[in-house]
């Protein structure tokens, strides 16, 4: 019978694609958090929808954004990239290395994504910007680029590191 060797290597990018599912589901929470100016000594901070939400534009009046949709697809990709890595291909690892990084950085840019949403929305954002508000990346897509830059890391430990 023959023996299946399992690596380090092997090891690291089965945990890089449970990172990357795992950043796929942080999707479903805030994808950008609005923080209105100070008023009356408070400020208060919403959401503006969950990160699929944003993606797709199911909210009234919002569109498809492909620069949110963007990072998604790249952790799909990564993903691949694992499982061709598993199938012995040595560019499996460098395009999960490539797809997790790339995404990771996208997943922090929500924020500057954001007026891209609606129609008008830029004047809004700019608008809330000048009173002393902001537009930041929710906790969701935080946490998704978190979790794909650790995936984009185990992937560089796998590719570089470790011959398995």
């Amino acid at each position: 019978m023959a023996k299946s060797k399992l690596g380090l290597g092997k090891i690291l990018m089965g945990v890089a694609a449970l990172l990357g599912i795992v950043a796929i589901f942080m999707m479903l929470l805030s994808g950008v958090t609005l923080t209105t100016p100070e008023i009356f000594g408070k400020s208060a901070s919403e959401s503006a929808g969950t990160g699929f939400e944003l993606m797709f534009g199911t909210q009234t009046g919002m569109n498809f954004n492909f620069m949110m949709f963007l990072p998604f697809v790249l952790v799909i990709v990564g993903i691949a990239g694992v499982v061709l890595s598993f199938l012995n291909l040595k560019l499996g690892k460098l395009i999960a290395l490539a797809a997790f990084a790339v995404a990771g950085v996208l997943f922090f840019c929500f924020g500057a994504f954001y007026p891209m949403c609606a129609d008008g929305l830029d004047t809004v954002v700019d608008a809330l910007k000048k009173a002393g508000g902001s537009v930041a990346p929710g906790i969701g897509a935080i946490m998704a680029g978190i979790f794909s830059l650790v995936a984009a890391a185990g992937a560089a430990l796998a590719t570089f590191m470790f011959k398995n």
